[in-house]
């Protein structure tokens, strides 16, 4: 009896012990610096600068934001992801409004990534279907997600990009803003450029060309025609969409 006794004891320890084993501890890891710097073709992206325009007059950008979803970074297998963010707001024209601060753009540090080869990085453009399917009640106010005004009650959309301000033609001048929004404006990004992760001195720098957004091949938007462009009913609203997956590289 006294040798069932000692084993059943034995055997509670070394349960107890197995239950409480730690996780086994994470490979090489180093911290990983993003940033994202808006520009307008050649020139860098200041809110309240007015740019000429692609075709004709120019064109001033009083607010710039944009969601970007699920950002990760592809392994070098060409399948494998490592997650770096689930979402992101960036408000572009609250984070460039002079040249010191369009030199930095949206910066953003991303910690315990693992050392290695990629192949790139890739996110989406706006917000996925399951988080768009919610409303900024669903989430904390610490989330970007939480605030109301980057939601349309009207169309039950965040808005995944923001942009509002003024074109310049001759001796008028529009006032335009463009909100896009819906799922059908979601677009992923995928940005292919070999890299490694080392242990010290990380840098992305991606480049989003404002510009890229307004004009493909020789098609320009008109402002003076669609100064309004809220309704996902509007082709143009695709059309812009559209862009923005081809105004980032890396």
């Amino acid at each position: 009896m006294r040798q069932l006794l000692s084993f059943l004891v034995l055997f509670a320890v070394v349960f107890s012990c197995g239950s409480c084993r730690k996780d086994p501890p994470v490979g090489p890891s180093a911290t990983v610096q993003v940033s994202i710097k808006t520009v307008f073709g050649d020139e860098p992206f200041i809110a309240g600068k007015e740019y000429a325009y692609p075709s004709v007059g120019s064109i001033k950008f009083d607010d710039l934001a944009i969601f970007l979803s699920d950002i990760s970074l592809v392994a070098a297998n060409g399948t494998d992801e490592v997650a770096l963010d689930e979402i992101a707001y960036l408000d572009i024209a609250d984070a460039q409004y002079d040249m010191s601060t369009s030199e930095k753009g949206w910066v953003q540090s991303y910690f315990s990534v693992p050392l290695g080869d990629y192949t790139g990085i890739k996110f989406g453009f706006g917000v996925g279907h399951e988080d768009n399917n919610q409303s900024p009640e669903n989430f904390s106010t610490g989330s970007p997600l939480g605030v109301v005004d980057r939601y349309s009650s009207q169309y039950l959309s965040y808005v995944f990009e923001d942009i509002a301000g003024e074109y310049y033609l001759a001796a008028d001048t529009t006032s335009f803003s463009i909100k896009i929004i819906e799922d059908k404006s979601y677009r992923q990004v995928s940005l292919n450029e070999s890299f490694s992760v080392v242990e010290s001195g990380n840098e992305i720098e991606i480049v989003f060309d404002l510009k890229k957004v307004f004009q493909r091949n020789d098609s320009i938007m008109d402002l003076t025609a669609y100064p309004m462009i809220i309704s996902p009913a509007l082709p143009q609203m695709d059309w812009l969409s559209k862009n923005m997956e081809y105004s980032f590289s890396y």
